[in-house]
């Protein structure tokens, strides 16, 4: 091979071959570089399979320009690390550094962290224990210390606000001490938890299998764990039927948030039971799969479309950002928790409001007017035009306005319309008003808009 890049940026979908093909290629040829994918929602198991093979990350379209921006700033950082840990010797600070990379990488491989231990000079017979503090600022190695517990190194990494995780050392004649005290302390503990490792640092560094999961799965399951018991309440009555991934019909018709809580727990028990909690790629692909189920369910029981705010393409950018199972739940729940008040904000209306929405809605692309809907609802206006603003916060143009205006956007996003087909298709003929409106409400033209995404692209 002539050229020798350190990052490549590819499609999932190839014109002779697949990208997982070519990057299985790129790996025999023993190219060291690294690989963005691309790919659209409906290939998503396919890019999980390329960063599960050790592909950097994975974009979906359309790319907005700053996230590519952040993937490709990333992945260039990583790579000037590697290249740093390569040429220096050992910096004290490194082994933080390479615990953080360890944790958040698909690789499953902890070898580079028993290097950089075995360069503190750890003796090759010492434990490891491996601990995990979820919610709370919470540090092991100080709490070893106001204790008295013997520990050679400890090394810690801020996964995120709200995970901290430590690897502390401590000599073979305290291992049997130390994991009878902690085990004692944390086991109630929903916010803490330690692990104990049999195989001493020796063994972590060969090729060999070990019965030891790698410390990135371990961080999963320790995670899902302390989750489990903040919501170990919620084995009662089953709001979330496993057989369909779906909520229980009742909590959809109820909007109840401590029902979808519930719910929201057991889902995560039976992705445990499934072992896709142990994989951070596969348990994000099944919140993707059961936030689409559950987008659906509303839709079926409230009527399409939802509030225009409700945005999938949105939530599921979302959903991407987390680097660890704890955050990645709480952010599921978040925007479960937001489409519910949404939707329950939707029901407390009026009837005429409700029905004026859904005239809204469904006919956005057509003339409307206060008065014609007025007509249409056997309603004088003056009366429709004072309860829709008392439901909704706006005056019924407004609202048509910026309803007709979210549309464009999502459809301007998507690229697959030009402008002007985009302008009739939310009841703007005339392409030059319809730009005007469009700048008047985000700040820039549509084209601008179009021309950023491409370039993100």
């Amino acid at each position: 091979m002539e050229e020798r890049p350190k990052l490549i940026l590819a499609d999932i979908c190839l014109p002779d071959a697949s990208g997982l093909e070519m990057f299985r290629q790129i790996q025999d040829c023993g190219l060291n570089c690294q690989v963005i994918f691309i790919s659209s929602y409906s290939e998503f198991q396919y890019a999980q399979q390329a960063v599960k093979l050790g592909a950097f990350d994975y974009l979906l379209k359309p790319i907005e320009a700053d996230v590519l921006y952040e993937c490709v700033r990333g992945c260039a950082e990583k790579i000037r690390s590697a290249k740093k840990d390569e040429e220096q010797r050992y910096d004290p600070d490194a082994a933080d550094k390479v615990l953080f990379d360890v944790l958040t990488s698909n690789l499953q491989t902890d070898k580079a962290f028993f290097s950089v231990a075995r360069r503190m000079g750890i003796p090759d017979g010492c434990r490891l224990f491996f601990g995990v503090a979820a919610g709370e600022d919470f540090l092991f190695s100080k709490y070893l210390e106001e204790r008295g517990f013997p520990v050679l190194a400890c090394c810690k990494a801020r996964i995120s606000d709200r995970v901290i995780c430590s690897c502390f050392f401590t000599p073979p004649d305290q291992e049997e001490r130390l994991a009878e005290a902690l085990s004692a302390e944390f086991r109630e503990s929903s916010s803490r938890a330690v692990c104990f490792f049999k195989a001493p640092l020796s063994s972590r560094l060969t090729s060999e299998p070990s019965a030891e999961p790698p410390l990135n799965v371990c961080l999963q399951q320790t995670l899902c764990r302390l989750l489990l018991k903040q919501g170990a309440e919620s084995k009662g009555l089953w709001l979330f039927l496993p057989e369909k991934q779906a909520l229980a019909p009742e909590v959809v018709k109820s909007l109840n948030l401590d029902d979808l809580r519930t719910a929201l727990f057991q889902f995560l028990g039976f992705c445990r039971e499934k072992g896709w909690t142990s994989n951070y790629l596969d348990f994000q692909f099944e919140c993707f799969r059961f936030l689409e189920t559950v987008y659906k369910q509303l839709t079926w029981v409230y009527g399409s479309p939802l509030p225009a705010g409700l945005d999938m393409h949105v939530f599921i950018e979302q959903l991407r950002k987390p680097n660890n199972l704890y955050d990645l739940f709480f952010v599921l729940w978040e925007i479960l928790g937001e489409v519910f008040s949404e939707v329950q904000k939707d029901c407390c209306q009026s009837p005429y409001t409700r029905k004026a929405l859904a005239i809204i809605r469904g006919r956005y692309g057509e003339s409307l007017s206060l008065k014609s809907v007025a007509r249409e609802l056997h309603v004088s206006p003056s009366y429709l035009s004072s309860v829709f603003k008392a439901d909704t916060g706006y005056p019924f143009s407004d609202y048509v306005f910026r309803h007709r205006m979210d549309i464009a956007y999502s459809l301007v996003r998507q690229g697959t319309l030009r402008i002007y087909e985009i302008g009739e298709k939310v009841g703007y003929p005339d392409v030059a008003q319809f730009s005007k409106c469009f700048k008047k409400q985000f700040g820039y033209s549509p084209k601008q808009l179009q021309g950023s995404d491409e370039r993100g692209q």
